[in-house]
């Protein structure tokens, strides 16, 4: 959190300075926070070397993502850096708001699951006789399984993030699929938007904005939208409508491009959309915050009463053994 936490103050002072006519020389010697500071002095000096902000953003991959080069490059051109760097002060936000509410869902959760353990291993010492070891053992995998889950999801992201399937598949998960396609349809419309506002052609900013998808599947489908539309002349809604998913059928964007390209205002219209998609998406988190907790107090019960059967099993075959 504390590094999202940096990015959105490194964007909301350059928006800032930017608005007040700052160069951007001097406004990338500001004491910015954390790994931005660092990332700063790089970007200071490859634009004293001659090069733009977004090509010295572009090498450092690890520190600037493909949303924030693809739209700092669309501000150079068009001499609107203030605007992209405000939007994406405004999209690092909402992104903190969704991490928050995610982690305060899952604090009570956890809590429980924590607890539960150490509850199971005394239940499995005083009440099935294991030793001590064993209970511990026990306790120590449980504790362990979640995290170890976690560092396994990170190792495996980059491959994962490559993989269209995997993307696919992530689409295709309740609730969650809804969540990153609304996340990932937020990206896209932003960005588009902005590209038109800029003066970019409509093929050339679709391929644009198709770069800050972080599903997979989602970027190679608005990426094949741009190369029919500029292969074939035909408007985004005409090019889109041989690749629609189901999770299309759930929003308004059909209508809303068509609306646009109807009235020749479709860069309002792909603000519109970031802004729907954008309530729609924490509509869906707050329905994940409300089923994680759900789900995870379903299980413990579940492995509590599953014990306690057993437990009373024992005895109960304790007991036929002794009468017969």
């Amino acid at each position: 959190m504390a590094a999202l936490k940096h990015r959105i103050a490194f964007y909301n002072t350059l928006a800032t300075l930017e608005e007040a006519g700052v160069p951007p020389l001097r406004a990338l010697q500001q004491r910015f926070p954390g790994a931005f500071r660092q990332g700063a002095h790089g970007l200071l000096a490859a634009v004293k070397q001659g090069q733009t902000i977004s090509q010295a953003m572009a090498r450092d991959p690890a520190l600037f993502s493909t949303l924030e080069t693809s739209l700092v490059q669309v501000g150079e051109a068009t001499g609107r850096r203030d605007v992209v760097y405000t939007a994406l002060r405004d999209w690092f936000q909402l992104v903190s708001r969704l991490r928050a509410r995610v982690i305060s869902a899952m604090l009570y959760p956890a809590f429980v699951y924590h607890a539960a353990a150490l509850l199971l291993a005394l239940i499995s010492i005083f009440a099935e006789g294991a030793s001590l070891e064993k209970a511990g053992a026990q306790a120590v995998t449980m504790l362990a399984a979640p995290w170890v889950c976690w560092l396994l999801v990170r190792a495996l992201a980059p491959w994962l993030a490559v993989t269209p399937g995997i993307g696919r598949v992530l689409l295709a998960v309740p609730v969650l699929g809804g969540l990153l396609f609304r996340l990932d349809c937020t990206r896209f419309f932003t960005a588009l938007s902005l590209c038109l506002r800029a003066g970019v052609g409509m093929a050339a900013a679709v391929e644009v904005a198709a770069a800050t998808c972080r599903n997979t599947a989602l970027r190679q489908r608005f990426a094949s939208t741009a190369r029919v539309m500029a292969t074939e002349g035909c408007t985004f809604t005409v090019a889109l409508e041989h690749q629609l998913l189901a999770l299309d059928r759930d929003t308004m964007i059909m209508e809303l491009m068509r609306t646009g390209e109807e009235t020749g205002k479709t860069d309002e219209a792909a603000e519109r959309i970031a802004g729907v998609c954008r309530e729609e998406a924490e509509a869906r988190l707050n329905q994940v915050a409300v089923l994680a907790p759900n789900l995870a107090y379903l299980c413990l019960a579940a492995y509590l009463g599953f014990k306690i059967v057993s437990f009373y099993g024992g005895y109960v075959r304790q007991i036929n053994e002794l009468t017969q």
